[in-house]
């Protein structure tokens, strides 16, 4: 589990199904969106400097967002398994 803020977001080609795809960086860790996961629909490009923890593994090889929750400025969390 990653706790940080979302920096150095960047939107990566879309999927072939057309599905939205991000890379970000998260507490240290540069790490993608797995293609066509219900993750990539939670950010955005406002989601840069956003608060949130993060569960990273790998696909294919590749750190990869497994799960993400983004807190408000109450420290409520928001989940996105």
């Amino acid at each position: 589990m990653h706790k940080g803020k979302i920096s150095n977001l960047k939107r990566l080609p879309s999927s072939r199904y057309g599905n939205p795809r991000y890379q970000m960086k998260i507490d240290g860790w540069t790490c993608r969106t797995i293609p066509d996961s219900m993750h990539a629909y939670a950010i955005s490009n406002s989601s840069e400097g956003s608060e949130v923890t993060a569960w990273i593994g790998t696909y294919r090889g590749a750190p990869a967002i497994h799960s993400l929750a983004f807190e408000d400025k109450k420290g409520h969390q928001s989940f996105n398994p």
